[in-house]
């Protein structure tokens, strides 16, 4: 029977910044292109397309990150007032989505009144801020950068660049570890989700799997394979989801990272907390990062998360350039495009769609020069940066 809840998704143009057209991207077990679909589907909410007036409904704009508890969260909060609003995530989480949905902060969730005139678009600009509580367990000294992080399932993230894609990943990927592989129990049992982040007593043996393989010498923890998805020998994958047809060769360490369809982590790569596309391959070390569509980073290549002294890390957008959360962020490879090896990529940087980048970073002469470091090999040689 209808459940009388009802969403309008406005269509986007599915460009993200520093990827290009991105819709077959993974987001958690789909892609972006199905996100809000999908969870539109399991909260029992109609989607519609077009308004009508005297219409009920929250409006979201297609390609968001969304937990699970996220839409009926936004429309009984929105019932109990008396107008329109525009949904926003209080909390440590909200500070950080904030921070990774940059300049489409004003793409969130509004709840629309069914006692309300005007046209949608007026409606939405002239929408009250309303601040959820995001029911939020923060988990201390667990993220990447040695800081708090917060995790709830009423996330609520417009993806439209890869930083967002990256943090939409990584912030959807416990919750959907453990409904997966523990069933519909209480979902505030947060202790288990420090498995994922290797620093608790308890962990979730082995993974799920939905048609993959792992060879017996490999380690797989609190991980969802999907069909056709393989661990190779001495391979380590924790915290993770493999999509259809992805592989981890040989003695590769895989962690809190979402692989795509036909994806690759090369022999003894390192990749950790990221996001690979379609068919993208890794050979080299990434943490933090988004490697496009058929991308490819080769072995002995960096992607680094990290600068060197107490600068945070600083990704452009359309007015600048902004922090990013926690202070730390990978490097993006656009789709199509090759970092070739020896190239070590600053952090915050994203390499354009289609091009091909070389390199070599040899030191044949060890002179440490007079001025101070830190230095750098330039022309086979030590200098000051």
């Amino acid at each position: 029977m209808p459940s009388g809840k009802t969403l309008l998704v406005l269509p986007w143009s599915g460009e993200l910044r520093g990827l290009g057209v991105s819709g077959q991207m993974p987001l958690g077990t789909g892609t972006l292109a199905d996100s809000v679909t999908q969870a539109a589907a399991r909260a029992g909410f109609e989607i519609v397309d077009e308004w009508r007036p005297g219409m009920e409904a929250l409006v979201l704009p297609d390609g968001c990150a969304l937990g699970p508890k996220a839409l009926d969260a936004a429309w009984h909060a929105g019932r109990a007032g008396s107008e329109d609003v525009r949904v926003e995530l209080g909390g440590q989480l909200g500070a950080l989505v904030k921070m990774a949905s940059l300049e489409a902060q004003s793409d969130g969730l509004c709840y629309l009144r069914p006692d309300r005139q005007g046209g949608v678009q007026a409606r939405l600009a002239a929408a009250k801020i309303l601040v959820l509580d995001p029911e939020e367990r923060v988990l201390g000294n667990m993220a990447p950068g040695g800081e708090d992080l917060a995790l709830s399932d009423r996330l609520v993230l417009p993806v439209r660049n890869w930083l967002g894609l990256l943090w939409g990943n990584l912030l959807s990927l416990p919750p959907t570890l453990w409904g997966e592989l523990l069933g519909n129990g209480p979902m505030l049992v947060w202790n288990v989700l420090r498995a994922f982040f290797r620093a608790g007593p308890r962990r979730i043996p082995q993974g799920l799997s939905r048609g993959g393989s792992v060879h017996p010498d490999a380690v797989v923890e609190a991980s969802i394979l999907m069909e056709g998805a393989e661990v190779q020998a001495g391979a380590v994958v924790r915290g993770c989801i493999l999509g259809p047809g992805s592989r981890v060769e040989p003695l590769a360490v895989v962690e809190g990272t979402v692989l795509g369809e036909r994806a690759v982590v090369q022999r003894q790569a390192l990749v950790k907390y990221s996001v690979l596309g379609p068919g993208a391959a890794l050979g080299g070390a990434m943490q933090l990062g988004v490697l496009g569509e058929g991308a490819g980073l080769k072995r002995g290549s960096y992607g680094m998360d990290q600068k060197l002294g107490d600068a945070p890390v600083r990704i452009p957008v359309a007015t600048g350039v902004e922090p990013v959360p926690l202070g730390m962020a990978g490097v993006c490879v656009g789709h199509g495009s090759l970092v070739g090896s020896g190239v070590w990529i600053a952090p915050g940087r994203a390499i354009p769609p289609g091009i091909s980048v070389v390199g070599e970073q040899v030191l044949s002469r060890v002179a440490l020069p007079e001025t101070p470091g830190p230095f750098m090999v330039r022309d086979g040689r030590l200098e000051s940066l």
